[in-house]
């Protein structure tokens, strides 16, 4: 019989986690699961994966050399044998019951075509820092102003991913946040409050370049959606905002300056930050316009508030200057999201 549910595992030359994640998988308490390992390194397979999947049957190992990570994705999703995928990472651990309460979820929710979870933070070491809350009913707001969903802790309907179109190699970078959006179309995203998975953050997950890469990445799958998808998916980001009417072009930007200003930083750190805030923030609606401007100040608070306080203190003031409403219900909404570690 075909197992319920089958993992999409990534590796790229990830050993320094990888035991302890296939270990988190081993552990689940819901064992009926088969989990793709779909490799990309270009020096091949490390040998403890070929003796792991002589020893689990669970575990399958698929070799692409120098596969990307969206096409990794699309070789496991094509290879999966469950009516449900589930995504983990090679740096991440899941709790003990996150497979069993996401598919009990997902049994009384017909109409849910992604179901994500919250999650903690943890180091290198494995030290837990704080919980992340995740929204559990996102709309196509939340949407538009972030990624509110934990890649690699979603649970998502094989069928529906497949109608969408999967995971487009044409993204090398927010390959996840171009799917979500076409999933709109195909049922309900939604998260779970449940805690079930531990998120790393460590020194390789990402550099500035990388960030800003993922930011044209998403500017791309917002001007796409906006499109209804009628341009092909390869096309620039540039091109793609040619297509739209400046305002709506405008939009998509200051919403995601906004977004990655904790990545990236203010005007002095991100140079094509401040040519594009020159650029279109005169062209965009006035109301997005002051609550991006307001949540750029209040993300680039947050990146300079433990070493730089002035500097920190500088943005949260003119974040409440620019629109304290706005300002106001994201530090709210930030303080919800949070629980003590």
């Amino acid at each position: 019989m075909n197992p319920q549910i089958s993992v999409l595992l990534p590796v790229y030359n990830s050993n320094r986690f990888l035991p302890e994640a296939i270990a988190s998988l081993q552990r689940q308490s819901f064992g009926d699961f088969e989990c793709l390992i779909c490799d990309g390194s270009p020096e091949g397979t490390d040998p403890w994966l070929t003796r792991l999947v002589g020893e689990d049957r669970r575990f399958r190992l698929l070799y692409e050399k120098n596969a990307s990570l969206p096409e990794s994705l699309r070789m496991g999703m094509e290879r999966a044998r469950a009516p449900l995928l589930a995504r983990m990472d090679a740096d991440d651990v899941c709790l003990p019951e996150r497979f069993a309460v996401q598919l009990a979820a997902m049994k009384e929710r017909p109409q849910t075509v992604l179901l994500g979870c919250s999650y903690r933070y943890i180091d290198a070491t494995g030290k837990p820092g704080r919980v992340k809350i995740m929204p559990q009913r996102p709309e196509l707001a939340d949407l538009l102003w972030g990624c509110p969903f934990l890649h690699p802790g979603v649970l998502l309907r094989r069928d529906a991913v497949l109608a969408a179109g999967g995971y487009r190699k044409e993204f090398k970078r927010a390959e996840d946040y171009d799917l979500w959006f076409r999933l709109l179309k195909e049922g309900r995203l939604e998260n779970l409050a449940d805690v079930l998975m531990h998120y790393r953050v460590h020194g390789g997950n990402a550099s500035l370049d990388q960030a800003a890469a993922t930011r044209r990445q998403a500017i791309r799958a917002q001007a796409l959606y906006f499109l209804q998808q009628d341009a092909p998916a390869d096309m620039g980001s540039d091109a793609l905002l040619e297509k739209l009417y400046p305002a709506q072009a405008a939009d998509i930007i200051m919403r995601m300056l906004a977004c990655h200003a904790q990545s990236l930083g203010d005007m002095d750190e991100d140079a094509e930050g401040r040519d594009w805030l020159a650029r279109y923030a005169p062209l965009a609606t006035r109301q997005i316009r002051d609550k991006a401007l307001a949540l750029w100040h209040l993300h680039c608070a947050l990146r300079y508030l433990p070493g730089q306080k002035r500097r920190a203190l500088g943005h949260m003031a003119r974040a409440f200057l620019r629109d304290w409403r706005a300002s106001f219900a994201a530090m709210a909404a930030w303080t919800r999201s949070l629980l003590p570690s």
